[in-house]
């Protein structure tokens, strides 16, 4: 906990050096870096910078006026290994559904329970 300059990692929860790291754990100087930076983010969105939040952003926001949100993605290599296993699984899935409701396979039988309402 030495220095001045706040642990960028511990500001974002991520800091797992402890007591060892070099820059501040200060609760009240994190507070002070999280809301300059949220100050340095909106400056720049107000400036017109399109997603420059600086250089640790995790990716573009999701909301109104963010072009890439609206167009689709390209399917990841495991989406593609896995699509044909995944096609096999919902034919599977709709054949049992086709076969419950074609055979009527959770109505019950009034006669059945009839018998067994007189027995005692």
């Amino acid at each position: 906990e030495s220095g001045g300059q706040v642990c960028a990692f511990f500001v974002a929860g991520k800091c797992n050096k402890g007591r060892k790291c070099g820059f501040a754990h200060n609760p009240a100087l994190v507070k002070a870096a999280r809301s300059a930076r949220k100050a340095e983010r909106a400056q720049a969105g107000a400036e017109g910078a399109p997603g420059h939040g600086g250089p640790k952003t995790s990716g573009p926001k999701i909301g109104a006026g963010n072009k890439a949100a609206a167009r689709p993605s390209e399917p990841t290599l495991l989406r593609k290994l896995l699509e044909s296993e995944v096609r096999r699984e919902r034919s599977l899935m709709l054949q049992c559904i086709r076969y419950v409701v074609e055979n009527d396979f959770f109505q019950t039988d009034s006669t059945v329970i009839g018998t067994n309402e007189g027995t005692t």
